[in-house]
C-alpha cells in the first residue's frame, strides 16, 4: 500500500491517515470505538498496528510500525496504555472536530502536552497524567479525528539509528477549543 503525501509544512511531507485507515478498513473492518474498552480485540496492538499507530506515533509503513512496538514503549502493561488512551479520549471529547487536520493548533506531540497538564490542573499532580505521543493518536484515531502524519527525515527510533519516518501529526480538532482548555491550565504557557 503506498502513501500519499497530502501538502507540505515547514518543508516536511504530511501523509494523509484516513486514506491509510480507509484502505485498511475495506480489507480487514474495523468497527469504531469511541470507548475506553477495547471492544473486539485482544490486546491494544492488535487494534492499533494495522492503522500504523504505534506508541511512539503514526508510522509510514507497517514495517516501522512493527519496529515501534518493539521498544520499551510497547511492552507496558496493558492497563497503563488504555488509561493513557483514555485521558487522550477524555481531552478529546471536549473538543470540536474539524473537517480536515488543523496545523495551526500545533503537533500532536504539542497537544499531548497540553492534555498532560490539563489532566493534573483538573486532577491534581498526585494522579498520573502521562501521555505518549502515539497514545494520543489512538485516543484521537478511536474518536473518528482526522489526523496527518508529518514526516520527519531524522528521528531516533533506537540508538543512533535516524531513520525517515513520520510520528507526529496534525488533528483535526478546531483551535477555540484546544485555547478553550487550554485557558483553564495555571497559565496561559502551554498555548504557543
Amino acid at each position: 500500500m503506498s502513501v500519499g503525501v497530502t501538502g507540505t509544512l515547514g518543508g516536511a511531507g504530511r501523509t494523509d491517515v484516513s486514506a491509510i485507515s480507509s484502505a485498511i478498513s475495506s480489507t480487514n473492518p474495523v468497527p469504531a470505538v469511541r470507548c475506553k474498552t477495547r471492544v473486539g480485540f485482544p490486546s491494544l496492538r492488535e487494534e492499533f498496528e494495522p492503522e500504523l499507530l504505534s506508541p511512539h506515533g503514526l508510522h509510514l509503513n507497517s514495517i516501522l510500525c512493527r519496529r515501534g512496538w518493539g521498544t520499551r514503549l510497547g511492552t507496558w502493561p496493558d492497563a497503563e496504555l488504555a488509561a493513557q488512551v483514555s485521558r487522550a479520549e477524555e481531552f478529546l471529547l471536549l473538543c470540536k472536530p474539524a473537517a480536515k487536520p488543523n496545523p495551526k493548533i500545533g503537533s500532536s506531540y504539542h497537544l499531548k502536552h497540553i492534555v498532560e497538564a490539563w489532566y493534573r490542573e483538573r486532577y491534581g499532580a498526585r494522579r498520573n497524567s502521562y501521555v505518549s505521543n502515539g497514545w494520543f493518536l489512538m485516543g484521537a484515531h478511536r474518536l473518528g479525528l482526522r489526523m496527518a502524519g508529518i514526516i520527519n527525515p531524522n528521528y531516533c527510533l533506537s540508538g543512533s539509528e535516524t531513520i525517515l519516518d513520520s510520528f507526529n501529526a496534525h488533528i483535526g480538532i478546531t483551535t477555540t477549543s484546544v485555547k478553550r482548555l487550554a485557558r483553564e491550565l495555571d497559565g496561559w504557557k502551554w498555548w504557543r
